[in-house]
């Protein structure tokens, strides 16, 4: 007595407290009028339907056992009442006789909007995702867009079938099957295509039941959400519910998931004999080594193919280089034949005047044919070592094209062919940038292209802009290109696919020259044609507006006024160049002219350093002693103003570069033409 009397009163009351509740049965709980209703109200039936491990099943003595089945025995408890157990075969039969409330509570159900007309839903103490399950030979990943037309296997009644007929309202059901073990056997035997069912019931069954064709293909986003269901028509009940599973603890209700968690995790199946494992793993190792013989198999199958194709097109390209090196033969010789044959009549004696224009008029023309085969040829070197560059520049689209219409309008009336230009485009969208060069090259080779294969029709050159695209089009009568030959026609060397072709002029590298510039300039080229019918060429490319629509000052013909003197240096160690040269000089009428020659730039420096009232130079870039860089630089270094123009046969873009970085104010190509030069004197002679 003395010892509890020194304990603190506040100690007593807690332990007093505990004693009582400790003593107390778990069905104070409920109200004494809940308590009466529990004993004096017909006896409460739950629906079991026992054909779903682990949730709800039969053991091997026909007793029910299970996750949920625990949890009811739990709450039985708490309650300190015993339910009427109703066993179902059908769980539709379930539902049905919930709603004629022929039983009270159903002890494993899915909460849907359905059956929320009618019941209501406590304690879901177990979550396990749906999934997808087909036999052995359907792939993994399928969903469930995927099932539309197959025959999809669920238990009649069950919530997934309402999800998934809303998810995808045309996928089939059939949902004849009395349980989920019922429904992996159809796809088992082949009399559905797939099932859809909780993961932790589908993976119970498969291996319990050793449905060996069977595996799950696919994971839904949709969980099963098992618990216990109260009809409506009894609010009492309800509350009683409601009250008994609030008082099963976190604890207690941990305890039964666990178990339950780890008996499906270790199954008996897995106290198999160890020779068994030793099979599976032998097994594996042979599966392995046959996907890896099939995987090298079909490397090889595939490098063997990638050989075939890089041997076709190393065929084709050889056979299109051996014809191209046929084609520049006599293309070559063609024009040779006229410079040599009318140079040597030019010679002779007794033609008159107009027999000489026009003897001089063929040589000059077969001269810009080698011209142009050497500049193609030497261009499509340089593509393919990608060489060019785009140089962008305030261009007038409306003047471009209009120049490049006219250039070929004589030879098209020649013809007897209609010749038109469509232009819509406005005055204050012709201003654009773009490489001017590369376009109006890209144009003429197209329209000069489409009068030489049209012999009698139209050809229209057409220029459009629309929304940020510029739209020039090339649209010919002509003899067409077939549509399995369209692509090939932009190779290098390629002609098109008609014999007739093979009578007209050309080394077949203008259509590629076209495609590459194109390509520079952020452009497209395409065509559509039809054999007899004409092809439509399309140059596609960006419209980026410039600040003015006029030509730069480079390009403008300065006026200056006759009999002014100047004198000009020309460095060149050829003899032939220089003449040349000097011969177009001297026919300058807008200035008198004043020649002196270096034969080499060492040369070119001492006459300038003894007469620096030279105004301008044009200087040869290869020569002896000291070469054309090396003199424009010590030029240079005497006076920086002094204008030094690089004249050569090198007239790539590293070349230009170089003479520019050298101290050259411009660049003219050799062989020389008169126009070129007239320019370069009306630029810096003034």
């Amino acid at each position: 007595m003395k010892y509890w009397m020194t304990v603190p009163k506040k100690v007593l009351l807690i332990f007093t407290l505990a004693i009582i509740a400790i003593s107390c049965n778990d069905s104070s709980i409920l109200t004494p009028e809940e308590q009466d209703w529990l004993t004096t109200a017909e006896p409460i039936k739950i629906a079991v339907f026992p054909y779903y491990p682990p949730y709800n099943f039969k053991d091997e003595s026909g007793e029910l056992e299970g996750i949920l089945m625990d949890y009811l025995l739990k709450l039985e408890e708490k309650l300190n009442y015993k339910f009427e157990y109703v066993e179902y075969q059908n769980f539709s039969k379930v539902l049905q006789d919930a709603k004629d409330q022929k039983i009270d509570l159903i002890l494993e159900i899915q909460r849907n909007d359905i059956r929320e007309k009618y019941l209501n839903f406590y304690e879901k103490l177990y979550h396990s995702p749906y999934v997808i399950v087909g036999d052995t030979t359907q792939s993994f990943g399928i969903q469930l867009e995927d099932l539309l037309g197959k025959k999809i296997a669920m238990p009649k009644g069950f919530a997934i079938i309402d999800y998934v007929k809303e998810k995808h309202p045309t996928i089939t059901v059939k949902d004849g099957c009395k349980n989920d073990l019922e429904c992996l056997q159809w796809v088992q035997q082949g009399k559905a295509d797939f099932y859809i069912g909780p993961k932790a019931v589908t993976s119970f069954f498969i291996k319990s039941n050793q449905l060996n064709r069977l595996h799950v293909i696919s994971i839904l986003d949709y969980e099963y959400k098992p618990g216990i269901a109260v009809t409506k028509t009894h609010p009492e009940l309800n509350n009683i519910i409601y009250k008994g599973t609030e008082s099963i603890t976190y604890k207690e209700r941990s305890a039964i998931r666990e178990e339950w968690l780890y008996n499906v995790a270790t199954p008996f199946y897995m106290q198999l004999q160890f020779w068994i494992a030793i099979a599976s793993i032998i097994a594996l190792l042979m599966v392995i080594i046959t996907a890896i013989n099939r995987f090298l198999k079909w490397k090889v199958t595939a490098r063997t193919v990638e050989l075939e194709k890089a041997k076709k097109k190393a065929e084709e390209s050889s056979k299109l280089k051996t014809s191209f090196i046929n084609n520049i033969s006599h293309e070559m010789r063609t024009p040779m034949n006229a410079i040599m044959g009318f140079t040597g009549l030019l010679n002779k004696t007794g033609i008159t005047l107009e027999e000489q224009e026009e003897y001089a008029s063929i040589i000059t023309d077969g001269c810009d044919r080698l011209m142009e085969m050497m500049d193609n040829v030497l261009e499509i070197s340089l593509l393919q070592s990608s060489q060019v560059i785009s140089k962008k520049r305030n261009t007038d689209i409306k003047q471009l094209v209009k120049n490049s219409f006219d250039t070929y309008k004589n030879k098209a009336l020649k013809k007897g062919i209609t010749y038109e230009l469509l232009d819509t485009i406005s005055e204050e969208d012709s201003g654009i940038l773009i490489d001017k060069m590369k376009l109006s090259k890209s144009i003429n080779y197209l329209i000069d292209n489409a009068i030489k294969f049209t012999e009698k029709g139209h050809v229209k050159i057409g220029v459009r802009k629309a929304e940020n695209r510029i739209y020039i089009t090339i649209e010919d009568t002509g003899i067409g290109i077939s549509e399995e030959h369209q692509s090939s026609i932009f190779e290098n060397y390629s002609k098109s696919d008609k014999e007739d072709v093979n009578l007209f002029e050309g080394l077949g590298l203008g259509l590629s020259i076209t495609k590459s510039y194109c390509t520079i300039m952020n452009g497209h080229l395409s065509v559509k044609s039809k054999p007899g019918e004409g092809a439509t060429f399309i140059i596609d490319i960006p419209y980026n507006p410039s600040n003015t629509t006029t030509a730069t000052t480079d390009e403008r013909m300065m006026t200056t006024s006759k009999n002014d003197e100047y004198s000009i240096l020309i460095a060149e160690d050829g003899e032939v160049n220089y003449l040349f040269l000097k011969t177009i000089l001297k026919r300058y009428d807008d200035h008198k002219l004043s020649i002196y020659r270096a034969k080499n730039g060492k040369e070119a420096v001492n006459i300038y350093t003894e007469n620096n009232m030279i105004d301008l130079v044009f200087m040869d870039i290869q020569m002896p002693i000291m070469n054309g860089h090396d003199a424009t630089k010590e030029l240079k270094k005497i006076n920086p103003q002094l204008p030094i123009i690089a004249q050569t046969a090198y007239s790539t873009q590293a070349d230009i570069q170089r003479a520019f970085k050298a101290g050259c104010d411009d660049f003219i190509s050799k062989p020389v033409d008169p126009a070129a030069i007239s320019k370069v004197l009306q630029r810096f002679l003034n």
